[in-house]
């Protein structure tokens, strides 16, 4: 079947455009979860930019190739979490922010879902830890900046900060 209107399965209830009793072109699509996509779709999948939105109070609005995140985009969690950057895949890729509610940021890279290369979290109170990530963890020479005047030089060994000697 092909056109314009609502298309309604055991799965989804869709009002937009199909073809071949799926959804494709522009569109919205609400999964009997609760979860919803506004968007362009090819296929019964959303492409290009799209909105999605579920029942836990999760938000993305950005690119989607296939069906998942891909490009750039911003997500956020009803708990206050939010993340905008590039995605690949469905997971964090690329350049990114993540600010978590207790007002950490992470500003930097990622690979596969995880910190990896450069970047640093900064703190409510003013802290800067700055390094290289290798899988979403901190890994050899790190700088922790207390404030303008203090910077702290170190390294992480067995997962903790040991700082130079002076």
């Amino acid at each position: 079947a092909n056109g314009y209107g609502k298309l309604e399965t055991d799965q989804y209830v869709y009002d937009g455009e199909w073809k071949g009793g799926k959804p494709n072109g522009r569109g919205k699509i609400q999964y009997r979860n609760g979860t919803i996509c506004a968007g362009q779709f090819v296929n019964g999948l959303p492409v290009g930019m799209c909105r999605l939105e579920d029942a836990t109070g999760f938000t993305y609005n950005g690119g989607f190739v296939d069906g998942l995140f891909e490009g750039h985009g911003e997500a956020t969690w009803a708990d206050g979490k939010r993340y905008m950057g590039e995605f690949k895949a469905g997971k964090y890729d690329g350049e990114g922010e993540y600010n978590w509610p207790d007002g950490r940021i992470y500003q930097g890279s990622y690979k596969d879902g995880k910190r990896h290369g450069q970047g640093a979290i900064l703190t409510p109170t003013g802290q800067k830890i700055e390094g290289r990530w290798v899988n979403g963890n901190l890994d050899g020479n790190v700088n922790v900046l207390q404030n303008k005047n203090s910077i702290t030089q170190g390294k992480i060994v067995s997962g903790n900060f040991v700082p130079n000697r002076v």
